[in-house]
């Protein structure tokens, strides 16, 4: 795959959703994952936009940063950079609920807080309407069990052209790591990384993109 003359979005950290004006719902991503790619593609290519929620690692210089904080802020973002042959890279750790209705002031310290949760919307689920040919979207999915059962049937689902299974347990811990224990997996073929810098994994998986050994 030439990956020099085409935008390259890549998507880092955590979103978060607000519970009042002062807390939110978030999660421990560090974004490292993300910015390992940017760094691996910062060479190739210089068309790469940054779309990032919260971040805990600092953003390379010379390219194109867009900060989204909310899932619906990241579709938004995500959906006006999108062109027709851009390669997408969904890295960022999206949160899967939020609060159906988020207060206007500061929610006082009480003894018990209960809140309503509805899901987010599914930006890969809703992007894949729009996804061309020409488009190549790669996925990420972090479970805690049936690891690859489940990011095949993301795969499938979100119409991705690539998913990258990593699991959350004892052994392997990537949130806010610089190190990740990850299989990559395409319709056809599987292919596992030992546990490794996320700096060199994103170099072997630009690697592969580049060699078409995905195909």
């Amino acid at each position: 795959m030439n990956l020099k003359n085409r935008k390259i979005i890549i998507t880092a950290g955590g979103t978060i959703e607000p519970i009042d004006a002062v807390r939110y719902i978030g999660n421990f991503s560090s974004g490292k994952m993300g910015i390992a790619f940017v760094k691996a593609l910062k060479n190739i290519n210089s068309n790469i936009v940054l779309i990032h929620a919260n971040l805990n690692t600092k953003i390379p210089g010379g390219i194109k940063a867009v900060k989204a904080l909310t899932v619906k802020d990241m579709y938004e973002a995500i959906k006006k950079e999108l062109t027709r042959d851009a390669i997408l890279i969904m890295t960022a750790a999206v949160s899967d609920f939020k609060v159906k209705k988020t207060a206007s002031g500061k929610i006082k310290k009480n003894k018990e807080l209960i809140l309503h949760l509805i899901p987010t919307i599914d930006i890969l689920k809703k992007l894949s309407k729009q996804k061309t040919e020409k488009n190549f979207f790669i996925g990420f999915a972090l479970e805690s069990e049936d690891l690859i059962k489940n990011a095949e049937k993301k795969l499938k689902s979100k119409k991705l052209d690539m998913i990258i299974a990593n699991s959350i347990n004892k052994t392997n811990n990537p949130f806010g790591s610089d190190y990740n224990k990850v299989t990559v997996i395409t319709s056809n073929k599987k292919i596992e990384f030992p546990k490794i810098k996320k700096t060199t994994l994103a170099k072997k998986i630009v690697r592969l993109l580049e060699k078409g050994g995905t195909k």
